[in-house]
């Protein structure tokens, strides 16, 4: 192997990380007053409880794994294909925006969305112009 590809497989490997664990503390620091709105939220009965809003890291994850797809999508040139995976997170979030009380969780979770999604597609395309340049 040579230096040059040693390079670009840095480089690819850097921005995958870079789209993981990095991008979500930021889009998470960026989130923070709007999660503080959110766990103040009382439930149907008053009481607040974790297990009625899912995973306690659940959206972390699903944002990781999102702008991980994101990444392999733009660097294998099939950045088309964050149009269905834009369209498959909306239709399960739907009927969320539609319902009065889930209202500002709903655009809490459209605002984290659309800022891990710029977010990945940036560190995606820097990476990738980052290679094609080297």
């Amino acid at each position: 192997m040579n230096a040059q590809t040693l390079v670009i497989a840095a480089v690819f490997l850097l921005g995958a990380w870079l789209t993981t664990s990095p991008a979500g503390r930021f889009v998470a620091r960026v989130l923070r007053r709007k999660t503080e709105q959110i766990e103040q939220l009382p439930t149907a009965d008053g009481v607040l409880r974790q297990e009625q809003r899912g995973f306690v890291d659940g959206g972390a994850v699903i944002g990781c794994l999102e702008r991980l797809l994101i990444y392999l999508f733009v660097m294998s040139d099939q950045a088309g294909a964050v149009g269905f995976l834009i369209a498959a997170k909306s239709v399960f979030r739907f009927g969320e925006l539609s319902q009065q009380q889930h209202r500002l969780e709903a655009e809490y979770i459209t605002i984290g969305t659309l800022l891990s999604f710029v977010v990945g597609f940036a560190i995606a395309m820097a990476a990738r112009h980052l290679m094609l340049s080297i």
